[in-house]
């Protein structure tokens, strides 16, 4: 079994003074799979009775583990077979001591619910300079082990906003609902999540986040206009953080901790 690695319990620690609540999500091996479900050897599933399909690709490192405690199972009504709820988010020092010893090499998540925070996530260079065109206040931004491009940017999130999650594969993620990767966790590229721009304080969302969220609760979502990739503003290297700089120009892609180059 791996040796405890403080980094990620001190990590989640330090989130939940914060006031963040964070829960525990799966981690990927060296060899791409799911760590958590490596506990359960032969199984095929995560451990603790996750009665859902071995996952694959992108779900790996990310998917939330299951409860542990007996009194939690409950049984499919069609399968029958018995059911653990997620774990819940926490801001307990105790309980989340609890998991990473349990699992210390468990990634991190954030409750974007209870902590107040929209994540707008861009998943490529294209996307991101169309994002900072429209307007990105400096705030708490974080680079996603994802690659080139995939940037975390957190915001308050106003009063009144809907919680809801607006992802589309390939171009973005824009959340007010569900969960966030947290530094320093472990992407199924190898690569750690990391900070860029470490703020203590989150700036508001702009205006237009804000509005996409409204827009796609009610079903009328008019803010992203028609817009040509090709005709993207040209990325300005000299305005980038010195990690994101290395990112888009290729630097960074080598210091895989396997020591391949992408």
């Amino acid at each position: 079994r791996p040796k405890a690695s403080p980094a990620m319990l001190q990590e989640a620690l330090k989130y939940a003074e914060r006031g963040w609540p964070v829960h525990m999500v799966c981690w990927p091996t060296v060899d791409k799979a799911c760590g958590y479900a490596a506990n359960a050897p032969g199984s095929g599933r995560h451990p603790e009775g996750d009665t859902k399909v071995p996952h694959t690709g992108h779900q790996v490192g990310k998917r939330p583990i299951a409860r542990h405690d007996k009194g939690d199972v409950t049984k499919d009504p069609i399968t029958g077979e018995d059911i653990r709820p997620q774990v819940k988010p926490t801001t307990d020092p105790v309980k989340i001591a609890e998991r990473w010893e349990k699992f210390p090499l468990g990634n991190i998540a954030l409750d974007l619910e209870g902590a107040g925070i929209i994540l707008v996530a861009p998943d490529s260079p294209k996307w991101n300079q169309q994002f900072i065109s429209w307007g990105l206040p400096p705030t708490l931004t974080a680079q996603s082990g994802g690659g080139e491009g995939h940037i975390h940017y957190y915001f308050q999130r106003p009063p009144g906003t809907p919680i809801l999650r607006i992802n589309k594969s390939g171009e973005y993620d824009i959340q007010s609902g569900g969960y966030a990767i947290l530094p320093p966790s472990l992407h199924l590229s190898g690569r750690r999540y990391t900070w860029l721009l470490p703020l203590e304080d989150i700036a508001p969302a702009p205006e237009w986040v804000n509005q996409m969220l409204i827009e796609a609760a009610t079903g009328n979502q008019k803010t992203l206009p028609d817009w040509d990739p090709k005709n993207a503003p040209p990325i300005d290297f000299n305005n980038l953080a010195e990690e994101t700089r290395l990112w888009f120009t290729g630097e960074r892609s080598i210091l895989r901790p396997d020591g391949q180059v992408d």
